[in-house]
């Protein structure tokens, strides 16, 4: 899975990426092959006054089933990073369950979309 991390208008801690990467294919590693990438967008909303005012933004692409998207805030980047991937994790579980279920090969193949392999 590759991971793709994106800042803006922030001032984080040194290896901060690496963690947030990290913890991003630690929390969709049950997935396996389906996940294909992940990419996490951060940015300041408020600048320095402060409050709940990190953003977070994650889309995983995941094989055959298209993209997920969730969004997180927090008081730091990594409230926000952690509120995020926590949604992510559901948004890719529903995602899956919903496209593996019985009978969505079948409306796959008669109304198109994507494959489920």
């Amino acid at each position: 899975m590759r991971t793709l991390f994106r800042s803006q208008h922030l001032d984080l801690p040194r290896g901060f990426d690496r963690w947030a990467t990290a913890r991003a294919a630690l929390l969709l590693r049950h997935h396996g092959r389906l996940v294909r990438g992940v990419v996490l967008h951060l940015s300041d909303v408020n600048g320095p006054r402060g409050g709940a005012d990190v953003h977070c933004r994650a889309v995983a692409r995941l094989r055959g089933l298209g993209e997920v998207a969730t969004a997180g805030m927090g008081t730091d980047a990594g409230l926000a990073v952690e509120d995020c991937l926590a949604r992510l994790e559901r948004a890719v579980d529903r995602a899956t369950r919903r496209a593996y279920r019985p009978g969505f090969d079948y409306l796959v193949r008669r109304f198109g979309g994507a494959a489920t392999t």
